[in-house]
């Protein structure tokens, strides 16, 4: 399944099984090139199955081919994800 950019509901979205999405918020930051991302979601009945990270892993490609600096507001990208995706930390701002 891929993950897809909706830049008009800022956001990162991985459409899932019957009308489920899992998605990751981004918002603009008045600094140019600055996004933060803001949190991530996925359905109970699909959780635990890797799909949080595979977001994070579209979303931060994303950032780095857009030249953004991301601000990992998410508390499960600050506490789960990047510990362990340190390859990453060149995107960070």
């Amino acid at each position: 399944m891929p993950v897809t950019h909706d830049p008009d509901q800022s956001r990162f979205v991985l459409e899932l099984w019957g009308t489920d999405e899992a998605f990751l918020l981004d918002q603009p930051l008045e600094a140019d090139g600055q996004v933060a991302f803001t949190s991530v979601f996925v359905p109970d009945t699909h959780r635990g199955q890797g799909l949080a990270a595979q977001l994070a892993d579209a979303a931060f490609q994303h950032a780095r081919a857009a030249g953004w600096s991301v601000h990992p507001v998410c508390p499960y990208l600050r506490t789960a994800y990047l510990p362990r995706n340190p390859q990453h930390a060149d995107v960070l701002a």
